[in-house]
């Protein structure tokens, strides 16, 4: 009788995680994760008081208790209060209304999520434009928000990527430099300081569009210090600072590519210029770094089979977590509508609002399990494009795993190893067919969200993981993935 073999042949291993159970530096913020939004599509994503978008309010409100709404964008440059008339009128492409304030209050007030509330410098060349300003806040947000005991605001961001206006001749000349935006905010932070009312707001600044090393440097530094530094200033002129970052125009005048926002020259450039900034802000100034407008791709509308697809997903949870790792207070990714990398897409309809849950929202509401707990040391061993952090709140307590494939080919098993032993552990991935897939191939687990209800339609699917005699935790990490290991104690 002939005796049959079966010969199993199992998965090339990718990749070895080994862990230190040591957490370090501060834990994770509740709060990291936040939106930013363009002001003018408040009332079409938030919805009204009377008829809230209850489908993007419960999105939100899956991604934590607590977060931010950056509220701004190139649009809070030009839009102006229709309460008064502005300085510029020229430049006014959008009135804002009480209806729109009140748009934004009710949406801070149903997630518990504090606005960071972005008005134009762009009006700060004309005279009386400081004025102007302060009449916005305080005859036009500030009355609405008593309206809305709930919500909170976090603070006024003077002017949206000022660091670019001498590329708009209709914001100031092909000659405005660093002294000039000193200036500019200089006389905005007299004006709201040296008012009762508004003394005691946070101002951030100054929200630079995609900051190199040099520019933190020569600009920011420069910007904070004679805010907060010089004879007739104070600490408290600046409370936050504010930066913004869209990676894949390291590539400028190229056609963006999966590879190129794959790319290991991202994580170089990006990890370069925000440990500077996070350093020069705490030690210098004792502020914080917020990235409160983020994307992929950049000028709007992105780039389609990029930006919209599981590529995206894996760039964002890897940022997001990397920017987490480096001392990045908080970090708001960006919805400018239309656009192919915002994390969710609305339009509004006759009867209500369809809202669309698009792919990077899935990383937004993965880095979840990161919240609250602290960076553990990690060497990864690998020839693939593979990156994993690990996170737990105490040496002997459970242990969060993030393997993201970032390989546009490699697929395989990843062992992972901690520095003491630990029992079993739970895990799933967040996948797609392809690096090229669109949201409806998308999974959570197994599971995907609703558009109809902002939920998941049903509960995640993880497998067990028991560790070998070694102590040693296996899993398969597929091509195009994102996986989560839960180790408990």
């Amino acid at each position: 009788m002939a005796v049959l073999s079966l010969t199993v042949s199992l998965p090339a291993q990718v990749a070895t995680v080994q862990i230190t159970r040591t957490p370090q530096g501060s834990p994770v913020p509740n709060d990291f994760i936040g939106l930013s939004i363009e002001n003018t599509i408040g009332q079409t994503y938030f919805g009204t008081s009377g008829a809230p978008n209850t489908v993007f309010l419960q999105l939100l409100k899956n991604l934590g208790t607590s977060g931010s709404l950056r509220i701004g964008g190139n649009t809070g440059d030009s839009s102006c209060w229709a309460g008064q008339t502005a300085p510029d009128p020229s430049i006014c492409a959008y009135s804002l209304t009480s209806a729109d304030f009140a748009s934004w209050a009710m949406a801070s007030s149903q997630t518990g999520w504090p606005m960071l509330v972005g008005v134009s410098l762009a009006q700060a060349e004309s005279p009386g434009a400081p004025q102007y300003i302060l009449n916005e806040i305080t005859k036009g947000l500030l009355p609405v928000l008593q309206n809305h005991p709930k919500a909170t605001l976090l603070g006024i961001e003077l002017g949206n990527e000022i660091n670019l206006y001498y590329t708009n001749p209709a914001y100031r000349p092909s000659t405005y430099s660093v002294a000039n935006q000193v200036t500019d905010l200089s006389s905005y932070v007299t004006v709201l300081k040296n008012n009762s009312t508004t003394k005691s707001l946070t101002l951030t600044v100054p929200a630079y569009y995609d900051p190199s090393v040099n520019s933190i440097e020569q600009g920011v530094d420069v910007i904070v210090a004679d805010l907060t530094k010089c004879a007739k200033c104070s600490t408290s002129n600046v409370g936050l600072v504010t930066l913004h970052e869209y990676p894949l125009s390291l590539y400028k005048g190229q056609v963006p590519t999966i590879a190129q926002l794959l790319s290991n020259s991202i994580d170089v450039n990006t990890e370069q210029v925000f440990t500077q900034a996070v350093s020069d802000a705490q030690t210098k100034f004792g502020l914080s770094v917020q990235l409160d407008e983020s994307g992929s791709v950049s000028v709007d509308p992105g780039q389609p089979g990029v930006s919209n697809v599981q590529a995206a997903v894996l760039w964002e949870l890897d940022f997001a977590l990397d920017m987490a790792r480096l001392g990045v207070r908080r970090s708001n990714f960006h919805i400018h509508d239309g656009s192919y990398y915002i994390p969710i897409q609305v339009n509004s309809t006759g009867s209500g609002y369809q809202v669309e849950v698009m792919p990077t929202y899935y990383s937004l509401y993965g880095f979840g399990a990161a919240k609250g707990q602290q960076f553990l040391p990690v060497t990864t061993t690998t020839s693939a494009n593979i990156r994993a952090y690990a996170l737990s709140t105490c040496a002997t307590c459970a242990t969060t795993v993030y393997l993201i494939n970032k390989d546009l080919t490699a697929s395989g098993t990843v062992q992972i190893s901690l520095s003491t032993p630990a029992t079993n552990a739970t895990y799933f991935e967040i996948a797609a067919p392809s690096l090229s897939s669109f949201v409806q191939d998308i999974t959570y687990g197994g599971v995907q969200f609703s558009n109809s209800t902002g939920t998941l339609t049903g509960p995640v699917q993880s497998q067990t993981i028991q560790p070998d005699s070694n102590g040693n935790y296996t899993v398969t990490l597929d091509n195009a993935a994102a996986g989560v290991l839960t180790i408990q104690p």
